[in-house]
């Protein structure tokens, strides 16, 4: 079968159980809940961020908490995230990480409606936000030939309006905080890039979040951290009141400890640390990012955990040991997509009290993240 025909192929959406409750809640077992939770589902491949991820047809899956309902449909590539259009909310965004490709996906009809591709030496970074007042979306890009990090604004028909530098390498996650206003993480240098053919400024190599102004791309505020370059980077956040931020950090080495920065209103931050006795779960990606009532909770993809930190805290508690990827705060419970195994977890306090099947499909596994849209 060719692309084409693949990524049109009609949308026969099989909705599959859920199998394995060991306990549901009384709002699980069949009243829908106000949104859904999307996410890719594909085959395992391992990439780098040096290099271009490969288009591998891979799963949209759709799924609602409160009924339980699971719905999955063919993509081209693997998603790394999605944003939904408010203006039009059958309309998700599908967002490559590292790749060269964006989807603009119909819930309704579903399929794919459309493609875009990056420009000539560039690639996509996974992470977009819908700006209402642009009616579009801004996403992450690195231009692989001069480069930069880059935000682009498109529409809603996928075509560029504009674009910003984002004031690093690597730009990753990017979220509006506020109108008018975008935060990036920058993951920057923690290859060496001074060893290789590559020799961007210091400015650019260290690791940092930025907020923009969305009209001028002008820096309102940027928070750097030296201590990582060479080592780890920022790549995920958590937007917090006032231009603060719990960041997540991408480390070399999967036996490095991870890195989790809270980035104060004063633009001061400092490393949180595992509290005694969860220091061996407290390694790899703090991946994906939730509010939880008062506290912020967090995945960590190639370890077997789930953290939290108070909203004002220092300290990583850990709540689960679990392979996990993305997370979602529902209902007094937090949905958790499995990174090794193709189920979704559902955790209330420091236990699992529900594993869900995902579709049915040999060597399929979740993405990186639960994206959160509002229901059909």
């Amino acid at each position: 079968m060719d692309r084409r025909s693949f990524l049109f192929l009609a949308g026969g959406a099989l909705a599959y159980p859920l199998f394995r409750f060991m306990q549901t809640s009384a709002r699980g077992s069949g009243l829908p809940s106000e949104f859904e939770l999307v996410s890719g589902y594909g085959r395992w491949v391992d990439s780098a961020i040096d290099q271009i991820d490969p288009s591998l047809p891979s799963r949209l899956v759709i799924f609602n908490p409160g009924s339980g309902a699971m719905h999955d449909f063919p993509v081209p590539f693997r998603i790394h995230m999605a944003v939904q259009n408010p203006r039009r909310p059958e309309q998700l965004i599908l967002i490559s990480k590292w790749g060269t490709e964006i989807a603009s996906f119909n819930r309704t009809s579903g399929s794919v409606e459309g493609t875009a591709s990056s420009a000539k030496g560039r690639r996509f970074f996974g992470h977009a936000v819908w700006d209402p007042k642009e009616d579009g979306f801004w996403i992450s890009e690195q231009d692989d030939l001069d480069f930069r990090g880059r935000i682009v604004l498109r529409g809603h028909d996928l075509a560029i309006r504009r674009e910003m530098e984002s004031h690093g390498l690597y730009p990753h996650d990017v979220q509006m905080p506020e109108p008018g206003v975008l935060a990036v993480a920058n993951n920057g240098d923690f290859y060496g890039i001074e060893e290789s053919d590559f020799n961007p400024p210091r400015e650019l190599r260290v690791s940092n979040v930025t907020w923009i102004d969305t009209r001028s791309g002008r820096v309102l505020r940027q928070v750097r951290f030296p201590e990582l370059l060479g080592r780890a980077g920022a790549s995920h956040f958590q937007s917090l009141p006032e231009r603060a931020a719990l960041v997540g950090g991408k480390t070399r080495g999967d036996d490095d400890a991870s890195v989790v920065i809270r980035v104060a209103q004063d633009g001061s931050y400092r490393f949180l640390k595992p509290t005694a006795g969860s220091e061996s779960y407290y390694q790899g990606e703090a991946i994906s990012f939730a509010l939880d009532g008062d506290r912020i909770v967090w995945t960590h993809s190639k370890e077997k955990a789930v953290f939290s930190a108070a909203l004002d805290g220092d300290q990583a508690h850990l709540l689960t040991p679990t392979r996990s990827r993305g997370i979602a705060a529902w209902d007094d419970e937090l949905i958790v997509s499995h990174a090794k195994k193709p189920i979704l977890l559902k955790i209330k306090g420091k236990d699992v009290v529900a594993e869900i099947d995902g579709p049915s499909l040999d060597g399929h596994r979740w993405g990186s993240h639960l994206s959160r849209i509002k229901g059909a």
